[in-house]
Parts: C-alpha cells; sequence; structure tokens
C-alpha cells in the first residue's frame, strides 16, 4: 500500500500558478480570435459612478456586429470580447464572479447591468424625470433634450409615453409652454402620445435650424450693476430739494426696473422701455448722471 506524500508547509503557502477560468463559458468547438484592430475599437468601462453602463453595451454590440468574422456566431464574439471592454473596478469585479456560471449573452448584460444599473439608481432617474421642470436660464430646446437624455439612461423606467408628454408639458416656463400650445391647434391633449411627442420634436428641430429673432432674450445674464448708485447718494439731499418729486418718482420707476430684470432673468424689453421712458421725460436729470438709470448690463455672447 502507497502513502500519498503529504506537502511540506512551504508547498501548502506557494502560490497557484494555474489559470483560473473566468466566469464566462466560452465553447472551445468555435476556433477564432479577435485581432488587435478589433480590441482597439472596443468601448471601455471603468465602473464609475457617473457611466451609463447602457451606452457601453449599446457601442459594444456596434463593434462586434461591425467586426465580426465571418461564420462566427455573434454571441461568442460578444462574450469572448467582453472581459476586454472592462477597466479598473469593473473588471476586478468580472473577476469575482464564480467561474464558468454565465453561459449565454443575455445573462452576461443581466448580471452586468444588476452591478453597474441597481434599482436605486433606476428609481433617482425616475423621480428626476417625474419632476422635471425647465430652469429659467434654459431653452426649449434644451429642455427637450435634457428630458430626453434621462429617458434614454434609464430605458425600463416603466413611464407610460401619455405620463412623460405630460410631465414634460407641466414643467415648462409659461412662455414656451404657449408656444407648444399655438402650435398644436390649443389641442395638444386630443393628440395622442407619439403624435405630441412627433410636434415637440419637430418644433425643437426647426428652432435649431433657423433660430428666431428672441434669442437675445434668452441669453444669461451674468451680471447687473449700478455703478452709479453711489455717486448719485452723496448728492441725494440736494436734488431732493432741488426736483422734489421728480426724483421720488424716479426710485419708484428705478425699483421696479430692477425687480423685473431680476426676476426675469435676461428678458429686459420693458426695462429697457423704462428706461427710455425716464430718458424722454428728464433727459437733463439722466444725462448728468444723477439717477441710477444708467445699468452695466454684461450679456455673455
Amino acid at each position: 500500500m502507497v502513502v500519498a506524500r503529504q506537502q511540506t508547509l512551504k508547498e501548502l503557502v506557494a502560490p497557484n500558478v494555474e489559470n483560473q477560468p473566468l466566469c464566462i463559458n466560452i465553447d472551445n468547438n468555435v476556433n477564432f480570435e479577435h485581432k488587435y484592430g478589433f480590441i482597439h475599437l472596443l468601448p471601455t468601462f471603468n465602473g464609475l459612478a457617473g457611466e451609463d453602463p447602457h451606452t457601453h453595451l449599446k457601442e459594444f454590440h456596434m463593434v462586434c456586429v461591425g467586426m465580426k468574422p465571418n461564420g462566427v456566431d455573434e454571441e461568442q464574439v460578444k462574450l469572448k470580447a467582453f472581459p476586454f471592454s472592462l477597466k479598473g473596478a469593473a473588471k476586478t469585479w468580472l473577476f469575482s464572479i464564480l467561474p464558468g456560471s454565465i453561459g449565454t449573452w443575455n445573462a452576461m448584460k443581466k448580471i452586468f447591468l444588476k452591478k453597474s444599473f441597481p434599482a436605486s439608481r433606476v428609481a433617482n432617474i425616475r423621480k428626476e424625470i417625474c419632476g422635471i421642470r425647465q430652469s429659467h436660464r434654459e431653452t426649449l430646446s434644451e429642455y427637450w433634450e435634457r428630458f430626453e437624455q434621462l429617458c434614454i439612461q434609464c430605458p425600463h423606467h416603466q413611464i407610460p409615453d401619455q405620463l412623460l408628454i405630460q410631465y414634460f408639458y407641466e414643467g415648462l416656463m409659461p412662455t414656451d409652454c404657449s408656444i407648444i400650445h399655438t402650435a398644436s391647434g390649443g389641442a395638444l391633449v386630443d393628440k395622442t402620445p407619439e403624435a405630441a411627442r412627433q410636434l415637440i420634436s419637430n418644433m425643437i428641430a426647426t428652432l435649431k435650424q433657423f433660430g428666431t429673432r428672441g434669442d437675445f432674450a434668452n441669453k444669461q445674464v451674468n451680471e447687473v450693476s449700478i455703478s452709479k448708485l453711489s455717486r448719485c447718494t452723496s448728492r441725494n439731499h440736494h436734488w431732493k430739494q432741488t426736483h422734489g418729486w421728480r426724483m421720488e418718482s424716479i426710485a419708484n420707476t428705478n425699483s421696479r426696473l430692477m425687480h423685473e430684470i431680476n426676476r426675469e432673468n435676461g428678458v429686459i424689453v420693458d426695462a429697457w422701455n423704462r428706461q427710455w421712458t425716464l430718458r424722454h421725460y428728464w433727459p437733463e436729470i439722466v444725462s448728468e448722471n444723477r439717477v441710477t438709470v444708467d445699468l452695466e448690463i454684461v450679456i455673455e455672447n
């Protein structure tokens, strides 16, 4: 009877030099190899918080379909190439999966999305879609693109199309809401969700193609300053004595002017009309820089 030799302590703690199999079970009967050019074209996914796994899978699919060798199954190409598209923490996660536990591409996609796009992230995007609002400095096209991007980031948001249109419409600023209302003939609710979405898409495409004369009003106002206010302070007493009711009326008008500019964030047509009124009726006061109607407005191009 032969007694098996026991390993020494040194042999027991020695590292295992045998290659550990991956979690992906590839069919060995399919004989092909990926070229360097193919691997170089693959997108990369690092597993960071801001990365979009759905976009990664779309780009990965495009490369695999376009570079697939003749006579080779597309699924085997994807299973063999997918580890090369992962970097950093994402590849570390792939190595931690039980060896040989994944045999199909659908199973690989499912476990990949479960890891990189958990249910908590889906819930957050759903909340953003349901509560979306157009900001004051955001144009209609920018608002639509942000809304579309949220829907693309989470294709399985499970929100019906009619509710998507409703959330988008309810979040519009009054001016843009009136534009869509007019374009739909005042009957947006009578259109199907597909027709309503197509109407909005056509409007956005037209705005991008031709623009509007009101683009100036939509530009961002970075700074509104009344630099001459300080120079007026020292002379207020003198001008109140000499001009009386004129000074009080101008101050009230100027206060309303500043309120409109701050409230509208750039829509300054009415404000400039008021300033013109001041210059028209009290030119001798304005020309001598005695009141704060000369505003310095810096508009970003």
